[in-house]
């Protein structure tokens, strides 16, 4: 682990890979994040069951950055992020 990693991870943020998966993402791929990390890297200390407004909002505008969409499903307890199509 970098030093930028362990950063990120003291403060509450996703890890750099994941910024790498999203700018990667095909589209129509979904990447799916469950609750306890959602919460760990987007509002840390708020808690999970089920996350909290701030994190949901922080994870949202996290996936715009890569232009993705972000939804959570709070039966599976897990976030996603997927590229959207515009032609479907």
């Amino acid at each position: 682990m970098t030093s930028s990693d362990e950063f990120a991870e003291a403060v509450g943020a996703p890890p750099v890979e994941m910024e790498r998966v999203l700018e990667s993402l095909p589209l129509r791929i979904g990447v799916y994040v469950p609750d306890d990390l959602m919460e760990d890297w987007f509002a840390p200390g708020e808690g999970m069951n089920p996350p909290s407004d701030d994190a949901l909002t922080a994870a949202a505008g996290f996936g715009r950055r890569f232009d993705c969409e972000f939804k959570h499903d709070a039966d599976r307890m897990e976030g996603f992020f997927w590229k959207w199509v515009p032609g479907i």
